[in-house]
């Protein structure tokens, strides 16, 4: 088939396909600064935007009541580590099965990474529980809350998806301010506010994650995500390309090259990229589409 006929069956797809997943992170900001205001809610739950000053001024030597708990670094569990891995690659049963007894436990590290399991699973009021209970257990720790927004998203659960990546932000701003040069940190200061639409910010963090980190793909990922909510395509094309690079089984950095692809006239990327995809993630929520841009190309 024609190039010219695998392009003109393709981009109306394309266009339910961006729709569907760059519109998910531009609703959980707008959703809640479209709401009315409300009565104060428990902080885990609900907090102000990061600008808004805490009602009264401790002074200088203690944290304000509304601030997390000095932060520490994370724990550096190989086991852990290893199911992050399959995790990226969407191996979802070889993370259950890697994660093992771990799974019981009731701490942080375990709990945030059976949310993450129960996301991939489509199980997202489990992913929830476990990440609520991971953010509760570990209240400097903004991983549980990054990932509880994007259980919440899958939800539809916009404004709660907005108040978890806000908890994220504070959390990991907190923990830049204590350790400048730590990776997770600015990792997830980066994501929080990539979700909430403060895109020059969150280029900054994460950018210095990578300088900080040139090994790790997760960064580049994320950078490449942030230019796509921008519209900055090919940006985007070369981030997730230094992605793939770095982890060649990084499932959705072929999802969304395969986006920014289509916008700067690659299609035989597009038509790679999604079919690598859907070879890493056949049950992921976007495989469906994927597979009908997929197989418009073949006829």
């Amino acid at each position: 088939m024609s190039l010219t006929r695998t392009i003109r069956i393709a981009r109306p797809l394309l266009a339910s396909l961006l729709g569907l997943t760059l519109a998910l992170w531009i609703a959980a900001p707008a959703a809640a600064q479209s709401s009315k205001p409300k009565k104060p809610r428990n902080p885990a739950s609900q907090t102000p935007p990061p600008s808004q000053p805490p009602p009264s001024q401790p002074p200088p030597s203690q944290p304000p009541p509304s601030q997390p708990p000095p932060p520490s670094p994370p724990p550096d569990n190989p086991v852990l580590r290893r199911v992050d891995q399959k995790l990226q690659a969407y191996a979802t049963g070889a993370a259950r099965a890697e994660l093992g007894d771990l799974a019981k436990q009731d701490s942080p590290g375990p709990l945030t990474a059976m949310g993450r399991i129960y996301e991939q699973e489509k199980k997202y009021g489990e992913a929830a529980t476990a990440l609520q209970k991971a953010a509760n257990l570990a209240p400097a720790d903004p991983a549980p809350w990054a990932h509880l927004g994007e259980a919440y998203l899958h939800q539809k659960r916009t404004a709660d998806a907005t108040a978890a990546f806000r908890e994220a932000e504070k959390r990991a701003r907190a923990a830049v301010t204590s350790r400048p040069n730590d990776v997770e940190a600015n990792y997830h200061l980066g994501w929080a506010l990539q979700r909430l639409q403060q895109y020059g910010p969150a280029l900054d963090s994460l950018r210095k994650a990578r300088e900080l980190a040139p090994g790790n793909p997760m960064p580049a990922y994320q950078i490449g995500l942030t230019h796509a909510l921008q519209g900055k395509w090919q940006e985007s094309v070369d981030e997730l390309t230094r992605a793939i690079e770095l982890n060649p089984n990084l499932a959705y950095a072929y999802y969304y090259r395969g986006q920014a692809a289509s916008k700067v006239d690659r299609q035989d990327l597009l038509i790679a990229d999604l079919e690598k995809f859907l070879k890493l993630a056949p049950d992921a929520p976007e495989a469906p589409i994927a597979a009908r841009v997929v197989a418009s190309a073949r006829r």
